[in-house]
């Protein structure tokens, strides 16, 4: 079995994650037109609090603020969306869901290069 790899001496240092799901999704309002969404199974892993299944994207978007004294617009931090489910596709689903939900805190109904970061790995923690 795949967890039994964690329980050996050579491993124990290392987090192995498994993969369970990864999807890519055609949405016109990407620059790239594509986000793919990976699935890991979470259970027994770090936030017990967490459901089972834990979706996130590989895109970020980068929210911008505003400088009131000066009326300049800043970059602030990436922000993406991780979000977990009882099942494959509850993960997913809500994972769809939180990435627009970050698009509209950000005031965004389309992304260019400059409103986004790609992260490869998706779950950042």
């Amino acid at each position: 079995m795949w967890k039994n790899i964690c329980n050996k001496e050579c491993f124990k240092q290392y987090d192995v994650e498994k993969v369970v799901a990864e999807f890519m999704i055609s949405m016109p309002i990407l620059p790239n037109g594509k986000l793919k969404i990976r699935i890991i199974d979470f259970a027994e892993q770090f936030d017990k609090s967490l459901k089972r299944y834990l979706g996130s994207t590989n895109i970020l978007i980068i929210k911008k603020y505003l400088d009131l004294d000066n009326g300049e617009i800043w970059n602030g931090l990436p922000i993406g969306s991780v979000e977990d489910g009882e099942t494959i596709e509850e993960a997913l689903e809500n994972t769809i869901r939180g990435f627009f939900e970050r698009m509209k805190e950000c005031n965004l109904e389309s992304l260019t290069d400059e409103d986004i970061e790609y992260d490869d790995y998706c779950i950042n923690m």
